[in-house]
């Protein structure tokens, strides 16, 4: 509370919701999305049975989430490999929704009824993260929203299934998103 004395009277201010509020817009949060920290590490190595049953192995591939990710996100000229981008594509195409979270971060700063704005603040970027991880789900769940390239034949025959970039779920499992900065 700051108070100001004029010639003529006091005039009382109160500037402490207005500082929180300046404070918590220097705060420089990101909300990161995709392959993070220990998931991004080995990932099972899928193997068939003799009767055609894919299960999970023991062993360890050598390739990462992060790397399989990497090689459908952006394609591969040498593996012939078509780009099914499971996260740039997807947000981009829903960036609409995304932005919905607009007036969800501006409630954070202007909220009567807390002096805690950079918790919400916090939190309104943590909810643009799983906004994002459920937009990246669906897109695994449709085929890409229904523009990634379909698998071939041989793929559909070794798989016994027309799902894209869906085999172990393991790279679906993957994905997280976390808010880094103050």
């Amino acid at each position: 509370m700051k108070k100001k004395i004029f010639k003529g009277g006091v005039v009382k201010l109160n500037i402490d919701k207005l500082e929180s509020i300046q404070h918590a817009l220097k705060a420089r949060f990101v909300t990161e999305v995709g392959i993070l920290g220990s998931k991004a590490g080995s990932r099972k190595n899928i193997t068939t049975t003799k009767a055609g049953v894919r299960k999970a192995g023991k062993n360890y591939t050598a390739q990462t989430n992060a790397e399989i990710g990497l090689l459908h996100e952006k394609g591969s000229l040498t593996q012939h490999l078509p780009r099914r981008s499971f996260l740039l594509q997807p947000l981009q195409q829903k960036a609409e929704g995304l932005l919905a979270i607009k007036k969800k971060l501006w409630e954070a700063f202007t909220d009567p009824k807390t002096d805690q704005t950079l918790p919400r603040l916090h939190k309104a970027y943590k909810n643009l993260g799983i906004m994002a991880e459920r937009i990246i789900s669906a897109a695994f769940k449709s085929g890409g929203f229904g523009k990634w390239p379909d698998i071939t034949d041989q793929t559909k025959k070794r798989k016994k299934s027309s799902a894209i970039l869906i085999d172990s779920r393991q790279l679906e499992r993957s994905i997280s998103s976390r808010v880094v900065g103050q």
